[in-house]
């Protein structure tokens, strides 16, 4: 589960249950992130896009395959 307000960061359940979050560390601030499969999309304006495959322990810009 991933949770989100503007200006109070972005949230991710560290629990299949929800029991417990932590807050997202982000290279930029974000003004959106999508989670699609296990992985996290960042968009950042004049930043382009990031991705994290690591719940967004670890974030690298957007290449396309």
């Amino acid at each position: 589960l991933l949770i989100g307000e503007r200006d109070a960061g972005y949230w991710l359940a560290d629990t299949p249950a929800n029991a417990s979050f932590h807050r997202l560390e982000t290279p930029a601030a974000f003004d959106e992130i999508v989670p699609l499969g296990r992985t996290l999309y960042g968009i950042a304006d004049g930043e382009g896009m990031w991705t994290s495959k690591d719940g967004g322990r670890n974030w690298a810009p957007y290449e396309e395959a």
